[in-house]
């Protein structure tokens, strides 16, 4: 099992958390970078999400996409997503 880092963290009166800079390093959380929140009973799990420009990198080599049918089909599944949200 890999070891529990505990840190304590206080919620501002906007509900905004500051992570702190140890574990912002370490995992290399910087600006933009976007964490899936998770809810298991009483824990909040956080998830690095990966980087969408790096995880495309070379992506449309075996595709036959162009950059474009490649970016219509991602705003299409944005859009989905969004909906399925209720934030559109």
């Amino acid at each position: 099992m890999p070891k529990i880092l505990t840190n304590t963290i206080i919620v501002d009166k906007k509900g905004g958390l500051i992570i702190p800079s140890q574990i912002r390093k370490q995992k290399g959380i910087k600006l933009g970078t976007v964490l899936t929140l998770k809810i298991s009973g009483d824990q909040l799990i956080f998830e690095i999400q990966p980087d969408p420009i790096q995880s495309a990198k070379g992506s449309l080599k075996d595709t036959g996409l162009t950059t474009a049918q490649f970016l219509a089909e991602r705003k299409a599944d944005d859009l989905k997503w969004l909906n399925k949200l209720n934030l559109i």
